[in-house]
């Protein structure tokens, strides 16, 4: 009996877990409860046919997983709270989807930015994916003009698919525009992207100012918090120009 009711408590928890997985809108966040579940449910599968090793082995997994999602997750948290340098030259507006809550965060943030540093001209930057009306460039651009941004403050880049094709087509254009290659400039994306972005830059010699656009939904920022854990170990270990 002493066996069995921690087995049948083990399981219980497996199924809550489980049960819990459609409950979020967000895909990144159902994996939270679909990862748990599992590694109870390898547990107590070990537990009822008599295997440690499977424990030990599972217990390790769990160890490494939890350690490279801390210290991951600590770098981007760390870059999140950062506090912009006033007065840049240059900021990059890093795109989403046009209609998103996301860019519409990006909008706002830059706005708040550049109203409070009128010398400092922007690149917005965002092609258009096969489901938007126009490009994510175009789209900031109109915005931020409609709030009292001057125009000629708003430099547009509409071919980028891609966080390395953001910061690249950028420099590009402020090098065409003024026959100079910065390399120190500020990127504007939301508060979880910075890390990443941060590290793509550093690889190529080039650092950044980030600055944050925040994310208002707690459960759409722990999706995207979760998702880019993923991303950065997918440029740590592939690289070039993913995300």
């Amino acid at each position: 009996m002493e066996r069995k009711i921690p087995c049948l408590g083990g399981w219980i928890c497996v199924a809550v877990c489980f049960a819990l997985v459609p409950v979020s809108r967000f895909a990144y966040v159902r994996l939270v409860p679909l990862a748990l579940g599992i590694v109870i449910g390898a547990f107590c599968l070990a537990r009822c046919l008599k295997a440690p090793s499977v424990r030990v082995v599972t217990a390790w997994v769990l160890i490494l997983g939890v350690c490279t999602g801390a210290v991951t997750g600590g770098g981007i948290l760390t870059y999140s709270h950062r506090e912009p340098e006033k007065g840049l030259d240059y900021i990059l507006v890093l795109g989403a989807g046009v209609g998103s809550p996301t860019l519409q965060e990006r909008i706002r943030a830059a706005y708040g930015y550049l109203s409070e540093n009128p010398d400092t001209v922007a690149v917005v930057t965002g092609g258009q994916g096969a489901d938007e009306p126009m490009t994510e460039a175009a789209c900031m651009q109109e915005a931020l003009v409609s709030m009292g941004i001057g125009a000629d403050r708003i430099w547009t880049e509409d071919r980028a698919t891609s966080t390395w094709e953001n910061l690249q087509y950028s420099l590009d254009i402020i090098e065409a525009r003024t026959g100079e290659r910065p390399r120190r400039i500020g990127v504007l994306s939301s508060e979880f992207h910075l890390f990443r972005v941060t590290r793509q830059a550093y690889d190529w010699g080039l650092q950044i100012e980030g600055i944050p656009a925040r994310t208002e939904d707690p459960e759409r920022w722990l999706h995207y918090f979760i998702r880019e854990i993923a991303g950065i170990w997918h440029y740590l270990i592939l690289g070039g120009g993913q995300g």
